[in-house]
């Protein structure tokens, strides 16, 4: 493989722009912005590598020295795409935030990273205003259209700034960018990826699983925060001269299917929620999928039942597969022609796995245990934070944390999660974090958060409530405890079902058990 290839100095993006151009794609489509009304629609490799030299120099002339953070704040844009790359241009090294997040959590992330630069869109400064100046180590805001004292203006930093820049002289096993990922308790960790873990991830799954190159062009309805996304619009479409759809709105079934129809992808990238969203919108219910040639999905486990009725509404298999934010992308996939649907697929050449029980021991074929992974493109370990490092990263291997099997064939089939985080819409949850959020609205004293399985086959969150004395539960109360939680948390975090109780299970010290409750919503939705 080329990332056998790789020297002790290596930038990742001399390999996906200055190789690029070399091999003759300098007039080719890297970018297309669906986005009606935005000026610039299309983005050469020639003019990506221009855009991205001038935000580099433009960093430099603010100050910023290698290894120091640059935290983006921006919707799935050319100019995010610019932010990311033009910060490992320079040997800063680029943090991705969730637009989703709340203010605490952006605030979290930008004191905990010790971010220098925020590089920011105008439409996310409002909840951010006031906290920016007291944040420490920020020096700089740079935002599209500045309008208040100490802003700096992204559009005047790339037209005041040269062309021309040779990348940082990176070593391979250098820090490239930063993931933050959620925890038991909700806290983002800090997962850190180096330049040779990225060239790993970008030569593996898009080759042997896509066989990607210069003639696709994909659409990731994850976005670019997102671990997923990022591999599938940046990464592996980067490395293999690709071309990539962007768009910064939000991805509704109406809107992945407009934006198929109008731009042509040959790829989709999905998690099983937006297939199955797209299934059951019954003004969707046929669309021209023909431009398409492979349909992709990761983020959680893919229902069989979604695989199939894909299948057989459009005549295409659906891909499942697993990564982490902690492998960086997929290292598990169903193969072309060879998927069983509800598996994860196979493992990827050049990673190796194993299943083990907890205390270590492996289990035999059929069984279930945690997955184990070992490969190139596995994370350094977590930022600031040395009892979870430990505890994930095992010398050469990463515990996902996720319970396992795998069959006689070699197909790996997901059984849920060793710990309390679930994902729902391929996200993850904290059932501790809803929790809390729910116990602050008035009439709640307490309350337990588990997945359960909905009739269409997809993990959601449900909640089970004890109201304070004077309250009753009633469907309207249900209603005012989901808008409660939407207000105080990201949207994908509202529990779908609230179920009234007098109490919930507990252990003799307090903690509540969750497998009590995961079987009680398990009987009740069966």
């Amino acid at each position: 493989m080329e990332r056998k290839a790789l020297g002790r100095y290596f930038n990742i993006t001399k390999r996906l722009l200055d190789d690029r151009l070399e091999q003759g794609l300098a007039d080719g489509i890297a970018y297309r912005c669906y986005n009606p009304g935005q000026a610039r629609t299309e983005t050469t490799y020639k003019e990506l590598a221009a855009l991205v030299n001038q935000l580099g120099n433009g960093l430099r002339k603010l100050g910023i020295q290698p290894e120091q953070r640059v935290a983006i704040l921006q919707n799935d844009s050319i100019e995010a795409v610019v932010s990311l790359l033009g910060a490992i241009r320079i040997g800063a090294i680029p943090i991705f935030l969730n637009t989703m997040l709340k203010r605490d959590k952006l605030r979290f992330i930008l004191e905990d990273s010790r971010a220098a630069c925020l590089i920011v869109e105008r439409q996310f400064l409002a909840d951010l205003q006031e906290d920016l100046p007291t944040i420490p180590h920020l020096k700089y805001v740079v935002v599209r259209g500045a309008d208040k004292p100490g802003q700096v203006d992204f559009e005047q930093l790339l037209s005041a700034s040269s062309s021309a820049l040779d990348p940082f002289n990176s070593f391979r096993d250098e820090i490239a960018l930063w993931q933050y990922t959620s925890g038991t308790t909700g806290e983002p960790k800090g997962v850190m990826h180096t330049h040779r873990q990225i060239a790993f991830s970008a030569s593996t799954f898009f080759n042997e699983i896509l066989n990607l190159s210069s003639e696709d062009l994909s659409y990731c309805v994850s976005k670019l925060f997102f671990g997923y996304g990022q591999g599938n619009s940046v990464w592996g479409p980067l490395w293999h001269g690709a071309s990539v759809v962007l768009f910064p709105g939000r991805p509704t079934p109406e809107k992945v299917v407009e934006l198929v129809q109008t731009c042509r992808p040959t790829i989709l990238f999905a998690a099983p929620t937006h297939y199955s969203k797209i299934l059951h919108t019954p003004d969707l219910a046929s669309f021209d999928s023909s431009s398409l040639r492979l349909c992709i999905s990761a983020g959680e486990a893919l229902p069989s039942t979604i695989c199939d009725e894909w299948r057989e509404r459009y005549g295409l298999e659906v891909l499942d597969g697993i990564g982490s934010t902690e492998a960086f992308h997929v290292f598990i996939a169903n193969r072309i022609g060879q998927v069983r649907p509800g598996s994860s697929g196979k493992l990827l050449s050049g990673y190796e796995a194993k299943i083990l029980r907890r205390d270590g021991k492996a289990v035999p074929v059929g069984k279930e245990g945690v997955l184990h992974v070992k490969g190139g493109s596995i994370a350094t370990g977590y930022w600031n934070n040395y009892e979870k490092t430990k505890a994930t990263f095992l010398g050469e291997w990463l515990n996902t944390s996720d319970i396992y099997r795998i069959d006689e064939d070699g197909y790996y089939w997901h059984c849920g999660r060793a710990d309390d985080l679930f994902k729902t819409g391929g996200v993850w949850v904290s059932p501790i974090e809803v929790e809390n959020a729910l116990r602050e609205h008035g009439a709640v004293m307490d309350a337990g958060v588990v997945p359960f399985v909905n009739p269409e086959k997809l993990q959601k969150a449900m909640a089970y409530v004890v109201l304070k004395a004077g309250h009753v539960g009633c469907e309207e109360l249900v209603k005012q405890l989901k808008d409660f939680v939407k207000t105080k948390l990201e949207p994908y975090k509202r529990p779908e079902v609230v179920e009234f109780v007098d109490k919930l299970p507990r252990t003799t010290t307090g903690k509540i058990q969750r497998n009590a409750l995961k079987e009680r919503a398990k009987a009740h939705h069966q």
